[in-house]
Parts: structure tokens; sequence; C-alpha cells
């Protein structure tokens, strides 16, 4: 799978300002998406994304976060960074029961970051960090068990 030049080049300057201001935090990114699925078109795709962080981020850290994107945002306008701020132990989660919606994850979208409950943990999504993701960064995630109800029901309506 091979990674578009542009997308390369935001990923690798969001890297660079990751480390220099939030300096060992970043303990894996991965890509799913229409660049996982070898899908990816110029000026049209974003770059959806995970980035594994080795502690929970602050409102400080969120400040710090929204500069980087609105930095990379200036230097890039195509393609958009999309994606979500998690911990090891949120991979896979999915929304199953009222307690899960008690989460709030840092998420970036439409050249906004916010706090709240993250709208992409579906059994899609884990699917394809799993099967087709990009590592970036971390852990190669298919070595990962991880369990989805009704994942059959998914791969079907979705013909992947």
């Amino acid at each position: 799978m091979r990674i578009p030049p542009i997308v390369d080049a935001v990923l690798n300057e969001y890297i660079n300002l990751f480390n220099e201001f939030l300096p060992g935090t970043m303990e894996g990114l991965y890509l799913h998406g229409s660049i996982a699925l070898d899908a990816y078109v110029h000026n049209s795709s974003d770059i959806d994304f995970i980035t594994i962080t080795n502690r929970p981020l602050t409102d400080q850290n969120a400040e710090t976060i929204s500069y980087i994107h609105s930095t990379i945002a200036k230097k890039y306008k195509k393609p958009e960074m999309d994606g979500v701020y998690i911990l090891w132990k949120d991979l896979g989660k999915l929304y199953l029961d009222s307690n899960d919606y008690d989460c709030n994850y840092l998420f970036y979208n439409n050249e906004k970051l916010s706090f709240g409950n993250y709208f992409n943990f579906n059994p899609i999504t884990w699917w394809l960090i799993k099967n087709k993701g990009i590592n970036i960064l971390g852990k190669v995630l298919r070595t990962l068990h991880l369990i989805f109800k009704h994942m059959s029901y998914f791969l079907t309506y979705w013909k992947i």
C-alpha cells in the first residue's frame, strides 16, 4: 500500500510538531479510510487517523494539538486530517451500553478539535485498522486480538 506523497508530507509535519510540543506522548499513529483501502483521491480524500497517546490528554494538551492542526491546515489546504486521540485500552471500543457514552475523546474533524463521543468507533473502523490499516508509528495492530460482535453482518453490508 503506497501512501501518496502529499499525505506523507502532512504526516511527517504532524509527527514532527507533535513530538516538538508533546514529546514522548504519541505511542501510535494509524491510518484507516480511503488511504488504507487504496482508494485515496487527490484533493478530495481526507487523512483518517487514530493517534494513541501514553496518557489521557488535558485541556492544555488540546490547545497544543489545536495549534498543531491549525499549523498543518495553513500549510496544506488538502488533504485535511480527520481522527481521534485514544489510549491503548480504547482500541476496538464500541458504543454498546450507556457507560460507553460517558467517555470523552479528543478528536479532530472538519478543521475543528473537540472533546466528546467520537462518532467513528464502529466495527468497520476497527476492522479496517486491524486488517488494512497503515501503521505509521507504534505496534503492528494486525497482531492485536480485537473481537467484534455481529462482524459478519457489517462485512456483508459493506461488501468488504
